[in-house]
């Protein structure tokens, strides 16, 4: 049975009329065909979908250039170390989980 739905994918794919590939068909089975993943893939140097999420150090000079080109302009989330480290609620409240 289930060799016989993954058969029926494959034909679908491959007899498209827009000349779907063994790629496709491999996307497909691995749940990677969508909109949304077609786009991101299509698009992904512009996105900076391939690159580590961005981290920022305290203490260290941040441009809002910088931060607002590879965290705000594309929506992605980015991580400031040690940013709250000198705050009185740090030494007030302990880390200590016991």
């Amino acid at each position: 049975m289930a060799m016989t739905v993954l058969l029926f994918i494959i034909y679908v794919i491959y007899f498209r009329p827009d000349g779907g590939s063994i790629q496709n068909a491999m996307k497909i089975l691995k749940g990677l065909n969508s909109n949304t993943f077609n786009y991101l893939d299509a698009n992904r140097a512009q996105l900076n979908v391939d690159k580590d999420i961005p981290i920022f150090k305290a203490g260290a000079t941040i441009s809002t250039m910088n931060f607002f080109g590879s965290c705000v302009r594309i929506n992605k989330p980015c991580v400031m170390e040690q940013l709250a480290s000198d705050w009185p609620a740090t030494k007030t409240w302990g880390d200590d989980l016991k």
